[in-house]
């Protein structure tokens, strides 16, 4: 729980640029980092950035494919 914490904290409390260069193209793929940074850069310069939405529709088709895949209601 803690790995994921400070990783999904990572996008959303210090913005991307503020993380170390090794680090960001990672955090950069998570979905709750490219939700904060698409509303963050949403509210202040009121521009959709296309590559951050891109990041959360393939994290959505993923985890439907999972769900449909593994998940049953047995």
């Amino acid at each position: 729980n803690l790995a994921y914490l400070l990783l999904a904290g990572a996008g959303v409390v210090v913005p991307l640029d503020q993380l170390p260069e090794g680090v960001q193209p990672f955090v950069q793929l998570l979905p709750s980092a490219a939700l904060a940074e698409a509303l963050r850069r949403a509210c202040a310069d009121g521009t959709l950035v296309w590559s951050l939405v891109a990041v959360l529709v393939v994290w959505c088709v993923v985890a439907a494919a999972a769900v449909s895949r593994w998940f049953r209601w047995e």
